[in-house]
């Protein structure tokens, strides 16, 4: 081997083992071990967690808002950092929808005024949605890409809410 070649082959080898070579592109498209996701979507499993004081206030009117594919919507109600919650008016509707999703946990505010209670009661009857016998807290299970709570009974404040997605 000619000695003039010997220090660029060196060169190459430290650029090569350092990672500032640039490495030849693989004819299949993809690298094995590759777990980057490309539809933008989070993994299976994933909860996404919501919080009022991360969305931008609205009151008595509709509202809706998207995050990690989920969109929320509000038929009547209020949303904002004053608070911290989501107020959802009585008759109004809670709807969960977009990606799919396995399962939903809620809380409540404990808060009453007088007689009237703001907590998870206040939801109408939903197949699958178990309500804590304090009714501060609530669970849905299933498989779904669409979920409507209703306020039938009185206002409910949701205080915070996340959903695993499937």
């Amino acid at each position: 081997m000619n000695k003039k070649f010997i220090p660029l082959i060196l060169l190459s080898t430290a650029l090569l083992m350092t990672g500032c070579a640039k490495k030849e592109k693989s004819n299949s498209g993809a690298n094995p071990g590759d777990s980057t996701q490309t539809s933008g979507q989070p993994a299976s499993g994933t909860v996404v967690s919501f919080a009022a004081a991360d969305f931008p206030a609205a009151n008595n009117s509709p509202f809706e808002f998207t995050k990690s594919g989920l969109t929320i919507s509000v038929s009547k109600g209020y949303t904002g950092s004053e608070y911290e919650l989501f107020r959802v008016y009585k008759t109004a509707t809670f709807k969960i929808s977009g990606a799919a999703f396995t399962k939903v946990d809620m809380t409540f505010s404990d808060y009453v005024k007088d007689t009237n209670h703001y907590d998870g009661g206040g939801f109408g009857e939903v197949s699958g949605f178990t309500l804590s016998s304090d009714k501060l807290s609530g669970s849905w299970s299933g498989n779904s890409t669409e979920l409507t709570f209703t306020a039938a009974n009185y206002q409910v404040r949701v205080v915070t809410f996340s959903v695993t997605l499937a």
